[in-house]
């Protein structure tokens, strides 16, 4: 009896092994997705904890202090921080910077609770030196801690704690896109919570999570705000600052700033 020689009942047909590389390779997309999608929350959870630190430090120095950390330029006694820029001065990643003498006791020694995990933008030059990233995501409302605000007008800017008429609803940390973070302070215009049609963009906030950011308030809690307009949420290209002072009439996440900025009295 001869031995059944047709090539069908042996091994896989050619259309077989098609099927099998596409299942593979659409399964390994699917875990690049799922791996993705889960580093991606770790980092949002990671970026709320650290937010959530430094809100929670920042309100226990308010209640210790006569007057409140906030954006002063200078680093001082109340001080908060330097700029951060795509350059290569060594301040963009010196925890001198954020680790002031006025926080750090409130704060704590790791640096790594001023930065978003999302955040690892380096410019080319600043790539070239080693750097992984720089030392700073968030900034300090610039309403706060300064007896004045270049943008906000006849609204209210907050030296004591007792100034805020409603803690909960005004944040004091932001969360600012990397191309934006050129200073100490997050600027917004509060007018345009006021005024929707005279609504601008001062200073860029990040958009990592989803379209969106983390807030920190007066009253220490945190708060992920998604964007829903059609201005905030811009591409971030390593050693590009993204424009700043935008016209944005009517826009809902210019209108959202305003509002959450300065509280009319």
């Amino acid at each position: 009896m001869k031995p059944n020689s047709n090539p069908l009942t042996h091994g896989f047909a050619r259309v077989d092994l098609l099927s099998s590389v596409t299942c593979f390779g659409l399964l390994a997309l699917m875990l690049v997705a799922s791996g993705s999608a889960t580093r991606t929350a770790t980092e949002a959870v990671g970026c709320h904890n650290n937010h959530r630190h430094i809100a929670s430090a920042w309100l226990t120095h308010a209640h210790d202090n006569i007057f409140l950390l906030g954006s002063s330029y200078a680093v001082g006694p109340f001080g908060w921080g330097n700029g951060v820029g795509w350059e290569t001065n060594a301040v963009y990643t010196n925890v001198a910077s954020v680790l002031t003498p006025s926080f750090r006791p409130y704060v704590g020694e790791d640096p790594a609770v001023f930065r978003c995990p999302s955040d690892r933008f380096v410019s080319p030059a600043q790539r070239k030196l080693g750097w992984r990233h720089r030392v700073r995501t968030y900034s300090i409302n610039a309403q706060v801690g300064t007896a004045r605000s270049d943008w906000g007008g006849s609204f209210p800017t907050y030296q004591r704690l007792q100034d805020f008429s409603a803690p909960a609803a005004t944040f004091v940390f932001a969360e600012e896109h990397p191309g934006s973070i050129n200073d100490s302070s997050f600027a917004t215009d509060p007018t345009g919570a006021r005024s929707p049609e005279s609504a601008r963009l001062i200073d860029i906030p990040a958009s990592f999570h989803n379209r969106g950011a983390h807030f920190g308030f007066a009253d220490g809690h945190v708060e992920l705000h998604r964007w829903t307009g059609s201005r905030v949420v811009q591409p971030v290209v390593a050693g590009r600052y993204v424009n700043l002072i935008i016209p944005a009439p009517n826009d809902p996440d210019a209108v959202w700033l305003g509002q959450h900025a300065s509280q009319l009295r």
